[in-house]
């Protein structure tokens, strides 16, 4: 028999099948079959094999139907309460599809008749190895999410006490509450994505990854954010170095984008647009960029809605950076107001009327300005300029 070097993983033979069948022959008929690709387990009743799962994990299980003690379908109630991600194929005489269809009710992932076809049963079981393995990646990012979703929560619970000590507990607040939105909303689609789950398991792997990469980077947003009110830098001292813009933009319209899928929109960044390096702290130039492109994407109307990031350099050594939405614009009698602290038109939202007061505290810390103005047909466009890079070629449009 074939064991795994370390239990519960496939070693590079391949991948762990456990084969449950009371009969000697269909047992070793299935250990020859697959013994030389991957890692094979039998047992000769349900009860072994149930226990062996924990520390064996196997990738398949594949178990006959009519077995003396406890059959199949008992077994199968057993298997789905120790791991309810592995695949399971259920061998069924031939003829007893009553049993068969009664074991998919019950969680059985297939059914083959015996006698099998060899060829059938191993395409069959390389498809439900890859099942196990994108099921099993499913369910523990969204443990992982859901972790973090905890965590996250019980961090701004635990700050909003601190609310009423001023200002700085309120942007800090206010900080946290955009990547922390992005975070929940990937859990959102996470568990929907899960529900509709595709055997096939490519196009959710995709879908997967990208969420993942979503959630890690605003989760290390969110960890900057920490490290920078733990130092709790005095106004005026930023650190300013050499900082990409057309990267910072991609990652600020990359979260954006989470956000703007669950109302039909989308932020674009133009691929033809150069790179620029500008002088600036980083993870202040962040949060200013998201705090603008955020408020740009919740005035974005249910359906159709776009805002597009582009930028040119100037022949004065300025990065002009322009955020444009098609959205509702802003109410010209308040459109003077729009960076005065506590100053908001989302306040039934929760708008705590700190973003864009945050943000152009934060400009004018980077010599820089930063002007709103509706656009003349609908929405608005804000228009941040700042110092590029001693070394940064004027690049003019």
């Amino acid at each position: 028999m074939n064991t795994p070097s370390e239990p519960g993983h496939a070693t590079s033979s391949g991948h762990n099948i456990l084969v449950i069948d009371d009969e000697f022959g269909p047992r070793e008929s299935l250990r020859f079959l697959f013994k030389d690709r991957h890692n094979i387990k039998c047992v000769d009743n349900v009860d072994e094999g149930v226990r062996c799962i924990e520390t064996f994990r196997p990738d398949v299980i594949i178990t006959d139907i009519k077995m003396p003690k406890k059959n199949g379908i008992d077994g199968l109630r057993d298997i789905r309460r120790v791991d309810p991600n592995v695949s399971v194929i259920m061998l069924t005489g031939f003829g007893d599809f009553d049993t068969a269809t009664a074991a998919l009710r019950l969680g059985a992932n297939d059914y083959l008749t015996k006698p099998f076809n060899t060829v059938e049963l191993s395409n069959l079981v390389d498809r439900h190895i890859q099942r196990t393995i994108a099921t099993r990646a499913h369910a523990n990012a969204l443990k992982e999410l859901e972790a973090m979703n905890a965590t996250l929560t019980a961090e701004v619970k635990q700050h909003e006490q601190l609310s009423s000590l001023g200002a700085k507990s309120s942007e800090f607040i206010h900080d946290l509450s955009n990547p922390f939105s992005v975070i929940c909303m990937c859990v959102q689609m996470l568990g929907k994505h899960l529900q509709s789950y595709d055997i096939q398991g490519d196009k959710n792997a995709q879908v997967l990854k990208e969420y993942a990469r979503n959630i890690n980077s605003s989760a290390q947003r969110c960890k900057d954010l920490f490290e920078l009110w733990r130092k709790a830098e005095k106004e005026g001292e930023l650190a300013l170095k050499p900082c990409n813009l057309k990267a910072l933009l991609q990652e600020v319209a990359d979260r954006a984008n989470v956000l703007a899928s669950a109302k039909g929109a989308t932020v674009r960044l133009p691929s033809e647009v150069p790179d620029c390096m500008v002088q600036a702290d980083e993870v202040q130039l962040y949060r200013c960029f998201q705090n603008v492109v955020t408020n740009a994407v919740q005035a974005l109307p249910s359906a159709n809605g776009v805002v597009e990031l582009f930028w040119q350099t100037t022949d004065n050594g300025m990065a002009e950076i322009h955020i444009k939405d098609n959205g509702c614009g802003i109410p010209p009698d308040k459109i003077d107001r729009i960076f005065d602290p506590h100053f908001t038109t989302k306040r039934e939202s929760g708008g705590l009327g700190l973003g864009l007061f945050i943000t152009h505290k934060l400009i004018e810390l980077h010599h820089g300005t930063i002007v709103i103005a509706n656009n003349p047909d609908h929405g608005a466009t804000t228009t941040v300029r700042l110092p590029v890079h001693p070394a940064q070629p004027a690049i003019l449009s």
